[in-house]
C-alpha cells in the first residue's frame, strides 16, 4: 500500500510512524510511506506557504 503525506512538518509524521505498527509494516515492505515537505514548493525567500487572510472579523 502506498500512502503519500503532504505536510509542513515532515518530522512530525516520519518519527512516530517509524516506531509503531506502521514502522514494522514499512520494514516488511507492506507499506510505502512517502512524506512530502510542502515548504519545498513555497514562494519567496522564506518558502512561504500561507495565503493572505480572507474574511473573518466581527459581523455586527
Amino acid at each position: 500500500m502506498q500512502v503519500d503525506v503532504i505536510t509542513l512538518f515532515p518530522e512530525v509524521v516520519t518519527v512516530p510512524l517509524g516506531a509503531s505498527i506502521m514502522g514494522r509494516a514499512r520494514e516488511k515492505g507492506v507499506l510505502d510511506l512517502r512524506v512530502h515537505d510542502l515548504r519545498k514548493h513555497g514562494m519567496g525567500k522564506y518558502r512561504q506557504v500561507d495565503d493572505a487572510p480572507f474574511g473573518g472579523g466581527l459581523a455586527w
